[in-house]
């Protein structure tokens, strides 16, 4: 039977010998051969072609298709495929009516890759007869789940179908690998709810007999973001152990075990000892929200106050806020003094709001020490605002490199204004300190400081050597009002420097001698 009768489900006609090349099939012959070459573009011209002749060219498309493939599958491969068919999708001729001739016998291994991309055809029809005959190759059962989302419903039904056969033969992988799938597919609108939760349904029955930590082994050499979707399936869905769980953590690295760590002490019931340990996490985000688990869970422990001096902000907010709501009568002004010249005590004395805390910032805003100069500043903004712009303007230049950086972020978060001559003679004069550079450019090229204001200097700067600054100050000039907002000696000023400079384009010349030509 040819595939023609598989995918299609018509009645077998009588089988003929396939008809040889013609002439006239040169077009289908440059796309197989072009797709030989590694141009994935040609796939599916070259499939819309084939259907219009027998011939066993066929073999090259099918061969193409594993390499293109390659180890990708369920949404990843759909997605792939989907980009692929958007380049082509104008050569679809009438596919209904083509034959596929002998396909399954010529492709041999390489049948269930042309199938998958069948599987994202435009045509619906295709789309479902390939879908059906998948139910084979459970290798492909993510795609198979993924088809669950198909605007027809035969297609939907066709892999509700094939889902059931391949599950059953599928290696305990590429279920995990397909479960990574159902999150995504229940926040969208085709499915059926009932068939998705029967299929999650089979899916955990078999996981939770089947996945142990030998398996979770054999995934050390899939790509990171591969794993990554997997295991945060596996763990938010309650698909894998406590102690699976924990092996992923402790072989894991980087991203994936921070990103693995939030979603287990989220997800789990953990003991008081194990949260414990996570409160000494390096990671600020998994302190975070281990504290939060435990407080949810425990309420506030034995030394809980010691994080109001954490180092990093949330953590510190999140702990006085419970400490007020369920500790009301501490006194956390009098614990944060008892810890001076901490950096947590000296930034949380500013989140408390602490009437003592402006004098006590000032104690130590000159400080040697860069950490404690920095919470100064910091808390310094958070009690008196904008009251002192000019004692941030001036650390901005600092020695020290977390003071200097505490003091630009607190001038900017305050609304601080300098006049743009003087940051224009601040960025030549630091153009040797380029970190510092770069932050007085910044404030030059604020929309809060007034680009038509700022103009003449932005223009001088129009070609500055650093790449950074160079790029800030020409898109702050695109950016610009198309109305001019300023006084008439801005505007003398700036046609004055106009036609002295050689460096701006002339049509951007033009565009601004208009713009503040205009009435």
């Amino acid at each position: 039977m040819k595939l023609f009768d598989i995918l299609f489900g018509r009645a077998a006609k009588k089988e003929q010998a396939p008809k040889p090349i013609q002439a006239e099939n040169k077009e289908y012959h440059y796309y197989a051969e072009d797709l030989a070459y590694g141009h994935k573009a040609y796939l599916y011209p070259a499939l819309f072609e084939l259907y219009k002749y027998d011939s066993e060219e066929i073999k090259t498309v099918a061969k193409a298709c594993t390499d293109i493939i390659g180890n990708q599958n369920g949404r990843e491969l759909a997605d792939f495929l989907y980009e692929l068919r958007v380049d082509s999708a104008y050569m679809y001729r009438n596919i209904k009516e083509k034959s596929y001739g002998r396909y399954k016998e010529i492709c041999g291994d390489d049948f269930p890759s042309l199938l998958a991309a069948g599987m994202c055809h435009c045509d619906g029809y295709v789309r479902m007869n390939c879908t059906s005959q998948m139910g084979q190759y459970p290798k492909f059962l993510p795609l198979i789940l993924c088809m669950y989302n198909d605007r027809v419903s035969n297609v939907r039904q066709a892999a509700e179908n094939a889902f059931k056969q391949a599950v059953q033969n599928a290696d305990i992988m590429t279920i995990a690998e397909a479960s990574a799938e159902v999150p995504a597919l229940r926040h969208c609108g085709r499915r059926e709810n009932e068939s998705l939760s029967e299929a999650a349904e089979l899916m955990r029955k078999r996981l939770s007999k089947e996945l142990d930590i030998s398996s979770l082994r054999t995934m050390e050499n899939f790509p990171e973001s591969r794993r990554q979707k997997i295991y945060s399936a596996l763990i938010s869905e309650h698909l894998i152990s406590p102690e699976c769980a924990e092996y992923i953590i402790n072989n894991e690295k980087g991203v994936i075990k921070d990103r693995t760590e939030l979603l287990y002490i989220r997800k789990f019931d953990l003991s008081r000892e194990r949260l414990t340990e996570y409160l000494k996490n390096k990671n600020p985000v998994v302190r975070h929200i281990a504290a939060q688990k435990f407080i949810d869970t425990y309420g506030l422990w034995e030394g809980a106050e010691e994080m109001l001096l954490d180092s990093t902000r949330p953590v510190r907010e999140l702990m006085l806020y419970h400490f007020r709501k369920s500790k009301p009568d501490f006194d956390i002004a009098a614990y944060c003094k008892a810890h001076l010249p901490d950096p947590g005590a000296i930034m949380a004395l500013g989140e408390a709001y602490c009437p003592e805390g402006e004098k006590i910032a000032l104690e130590y805003v000159n400080s040697e020490n860069s950490k404690i100069a920095a919470a100064a500043v910091y808390t310094l903004c958070k009690t008196a605002s904008d009251k002192y712009d000019k004692l941030y303007y001036e650390m901005m230049s600092d020695p020290r490199p977390k003071a200097a950086k505490a003091a630009y972020k607190a001038f900017v978060s305050c609304g601080g204004y300098v006049p743009p001559e003087q940051l224009y003679e601040a960025v030549i004069q630091s153009s040797e300190n380029t970190c510092l550079c770069r932050r007085y450019a910044s404030l030059l090229c604020r929309p809060s400081q007034g680009i038509w204001e700022a103009m003449p200097q932005l223009v001088r700067l129009y070609d500055f050597p650093d790449e950074c600054v160079r790029n800030k100050v020409r898109s702050t000039i695109l950016s610009r009002s198309c109305y001019f907002i300023g006084s008439c000696h801005r505007r003398d000023e700036i046609k004055e420097i106009l036609s002295r400079s050689e460096n701006i384009p002339e049509a951007l010349k033009n565009d601004i001698l208009f713009q503040i030509e205009r009435k």
